[in-house]
């Protein structure tokens, strides 16, 4: 993936902040940043292009801003047309005073620039504490995504990544997006609201490509949990499981719901418990064994110890490997193969190096939890099926 020149100015910049002889480095070499360009006035920036060999009009360039859906584009398009050569130290200022002059003459036409400072704005302001703040900022950074999107015609959010090349891919910033809206309903349910018009639109919109959808309908179904609307939580989550019953995530959101993060006015164990069974009850059904953890959570928080115990019995043998032997005979050998099904969590990779060694602990893991069978990166979905990333989810549980 390309970087934008924007996300790199980003980085130039920190840098300089940080580095007191990287930052006398750039000075001296007079290399033009954005915050230069933000300091000069209109009439120094038109200045600055002209002084390239370009016509710099107010009108043409403003017209020009429909045109393109980010300053960079505009700039390298623009050199284009002039036919002349910048030289390397001066060329940056085309985009400088592009970018500039977009934000001051038409902010209300998105740039993928803008996207990008609004992201890291809502960022600093999460890094700050003020989660409400960070959405609150964050609101008018997707409604300026999905208005590129519709400017460009482009038909994903993969396709708005590989021609943004910014700071944070919204592949990972829509995730934050839906999860940090969550944290911030809690104080006001307003944003709760919001969560579930994000949910909606990428189920609506962006049902296909590289970021898995299951996650905003878990979503989607929690807030209106949240709000009170239970009757539509249920409904959402019931269409859902009869359209993919082996969806085990979806069993056990639907069952947290009505529990594990349920108010304690609306917590009702006998709900959770049902639907948990009913996951269970189908052959195929995904994470099994992280069903039978949830169960076996209920039953030691509502005192039911046996059934607890009966439970982690079940949880070992949905995590001991299938094993298939094939024999083949040969007139002077006789080959003998062995396959090992590990299931839905795999083989954990800090044994692939001794599987039969593994296929042998496989049989005594006991009441080992499922973290710590893989090394989990922090944005990817929980392990433990909430359907939460890994970071907002079990990595703040203490081990």
């Amino acid at each position: 993936m390309h970087m934008s020149y924007i996300a790199l100015n980003r980085i130039v910049e920190e840098r300089a902040t940080q580095d007191e002889s990287y930052r006398r480095t750039l000075e001296q070499n007079r290399h033009p940043l954005l915050s230069h360009g933000r300091g000069m006035s209109d009439d120094e920036l038109l200045a600055k292009l002209r002084q390239l060999g370009l016509d710099a009009q107010r009108q043409q360039i403003v017209d020009g801003f429909c045109r393109f859906v980010s300053a960079q584009a505009m700039s390298e398009a623009t050199i284009a047309d002039a036919g002349i050569a910048i030289p390397d130290a001066e060329v940056d200022w085309v985009w400088i005073a592009t970018t500039c002059l977009w934000e001051r003459w038409q902010s209300d036409v998105a740039n993928m620039e803008m996207v990008d400072d609004k992201m890291q704005a809502g960022y600093a302001a999460l890094k700050a504490g003020d989660t409400v703040r960070a959405c609150r900022l964050w609101l008018p950074t997707w409604h300026a995504i999905l208005d590129i999107i519709d400017r460009a015609e482009m038909g994903s959010l993969d396709e708005f990544d590989d021609r943004f090349g910014g700071t944070q891919s919204v592949f990972n910033w829509v995730q934050d997006y839906e999860m940090e809206l969550h944290n911030a309903g809690l104080q006001e349910a307003e944003l709760l609201h919001e969560r579930i018009s994000l949910c909606e639109t990428m189920l609506d919109r962006f049902p296909d490509g590289e970021l898995s959808i299951d996650s905003f309908k878990t979503a989607l179904a929690e807030s209106h949990f949240e709000l009170g609307n239970h009757n539509e939580g249920e409904r959402l989550f019931r269409v859902w499981l009869e359209e993919t019953p082996q969806w085990g995530s979806g069993w056990i959101a639907w069952s947290d719901c009505c529990w594990l993060f349920a108010k304690p006015e609306h917590k009702d164990a006998t709900r959770a418990e049902q639907l948990l069974q009913e996951g269970l009850a189908l052959p195929d059904v995904e994470n099994r064994a992280h069903m039978l953890e949830r169960l076996q959570l209920l039953y030691k928080e509502t005192g039911r110890d046996e059934e607890a115990e009966a439970v982690r019995e079940e949880i070992e043998q949905a995590r001991e490997p299938k094993t298939a032997t094939t024999v083949k005979v040969a007139p002077d050998t006789v080959q003998v193969r062995r396959a090992f099904d590990f299931g839905d969590e795999g083989l954990p990779l800090e044994e692939l190096s001794d599987p039969v060694g593994s296929s042998r602990s496989a049989h005594s893991i006991g009441d080992r939890s499922f973290e710590g069978q893989r090394k989990v990166g922090r944005n990817e979905p929980c392990p433990c099926g909430s359907g939460r990333k890994f970071k907002k989810c079990c990595a703040r549980k203490p081990r």
